[in-house]
């Protein structure tokens, strides 16, 4: 391969790596310094102390009150628009069609994190007699800053450059929405993605909406991944302290 391929893709892919730094919107009240469980570049999640139940249970850093406790219920309410004013006005369903893909990607990939008997739910429904027993958790999340990246740099050269980028922060509360008993946790994760230039055989990665939701999809997975650590399932152990 000719030197200045290579050049332009190694700048890309510095320029990429530089740019998908997590950035302080103000979003989250406690700040962007100090994330007490994991402190990445790209993923930040604090866990909250002083709330019921414990989230530091003795001989452990994580949210299972203990071994062998109730079955995790998750719970993933809609997403908020906070990166100012709707880039697409004249096409509401661009903005809607990303903030589902959000949605249903927290909902599929908490599920694959989690072994049965754990569930996740769009919604809480206290009549639901199957759900009685549950530990219910909410996990509500936000898009805080986007950046559209440029089109025709991402189809014509690909290798991340142009590449599209999103964050994503919120919370996650003991009990359903509406009667949260105590915050748990904050995250904030941080994801550029070109959406499979292809060569220029990808005509669909000149739309900002489609890059942007393959950005979603792995801030999302990258986020999720981090669960199981600070949120045991049923039956297992809290992780030893200091892991």
């Amino acid at each position: 391969m000719p030197a200045l391929p290579l050049v332009m893709i190694a700048t890309a892919l510095i320029l990429s790596a530089c740019t998908s730094r997590i950035r302080d919107t103000g979003t989250l009240p406690g700040g962007y310094e100090s994330f007490n469980a994991v402190d990445t570049p790209t993923v930040k999640i604090r866990l909250a102390a002083g709330d019921a139940p414990d989230p530091f249970p003795a001989g452990g850093n994580g949210l299972a009150e203990e071994a062998g406790g109730q079955p995790l219920l998750f719970i993933v309410p809609p997403p908020a628009w906070k990166a100012g004013e709707d880039p697409w006005p004249e096409e509401p369903e661009r903005l809607e069609d990303l903030l589902f893909t959000i949605r249903e990607r927290l909902y599929r990939y908490i599920l694959r994190e989690y072994p049965h008997p754990a569930r996740v739910r769009y919604a809480w429904q206290a009549s639901d007699a199957s759900l009685r027993g549950y530990r219910v958790l909410t996990v509500e999340s936000a898009v805080t800053d986007y950046k559209e990246g440029n089109g025709l740099l991402r189809y014509l050269a690909g290798w991340g450059a142009g590449q599209s980028r999103l964050q994503l922060e919120g919370r996650i509360y003991e009990g359903p929405p509406g009667a949260q008993e105590g915050l748990l946790a904050e995250y904030v994760v941080r994801r550029g993605h070109g959406g499979y230039a292809q060569n220029g055989l990808n005509p669909a990665v000149l739309r900002a909406d489609y890059t942007l939701r393959y950005a979603a999809e792995q801030a999302i997975a990258l986020l999720t991944a981090e669960f199981p650590e600070l949120i045991p399932p049923a039956g297992a152990a809290a992780p030893e302290s200091g892991q």
